[in-house]
């Protein structure tokens, strides 16, 4: 499996349209066996589609992407994985123990996330509950 990480200096990217540079890393059984960065400079949005398509990438994790990009990548079998904010080698390390998520979703596939958002969403819920019979 190849991934590819959209790079501004040592965080992810938060456009893989506009990244100067990006990382690919390959992983076998769960380890990463090589990594290697690609400058993109000058490259279009559709020779950065076809540079992952010729690497053979398999999961694009970024900040964001151009939406026909990200219907172009997903004909060709590219999983986005969008929008993720952080360090690399966090990012990297959370892909591999498989509780990455979006920075902007609810909840993920972590056990603990999914325990957490539900007690605060819980707790928020009936917070708002309360306030909604105070108001009747």
């Amino acid at each position: 499996m190849k991934i590819a990480i959209p790079l501004f200096y040592n965080r992810v990217s938060p456009r893989f349209d506009f990244a100067p540079t990006m990382l690919v890393a390959t992983i076998e059984k769960n380890q990463i066996v090589e990594k290697r960065e690609i400058r993109l400079k000058n490259y279009t949005f559709s020779q950065r589609s076809a540079l992952l398509r010729d690497l053979g990438i398999t999961t694009l994790i970024c900040g964001g992407v151009q939406g026909f990009l990200t219907r172009s990548l997903g004909n060709q079998n590219v999983q986005v994985i969008a929008p993720v904010a952080g360090e690399v080698s966090e990012v990297l390390e959370r892909f591999l123990e498989g509780t990455l998520c979006s920075s902007f979703k609810p909840c993920c596939a972590a056990k603990r996330c999914q325990r957490r958002n539900r007690e605060m969403f819980g707790i928020r819920r009936k917070k708002e509950e309360e306030n909604f019979d105070e108001k009747e």
